[in-house]
């Protein structure tokens, strides 16, 4: 009899929001990141926070 794998049909990016400069990215099973388009950068540069556009003149 062939060995049955759990396979995890849950997408974390299902339900995440990575802004409107970002697109999600599964990292682990359960995990996701946010990935960012040029111009935009994460919140407190972590990943797993929405992309937002990067200020003109930082302060």
């Amino acid at each position: 009899m062939p060995s049955l794998t759990n396979l995890s049909i849950y997408d974390p990016c299902l339900l995440q929001y990575c802004g409107d400069g970002g697109s999600c990215e599964r990292s682990s099973e359960f995990g996701h990141r946010c990935a960012c388009h040029d111009g935009f950068q994460n919140l407190l540069n972590d990943t797993s926070y929405p992309c937002y556009r990067q200020c003109k003149h930082q302060l």
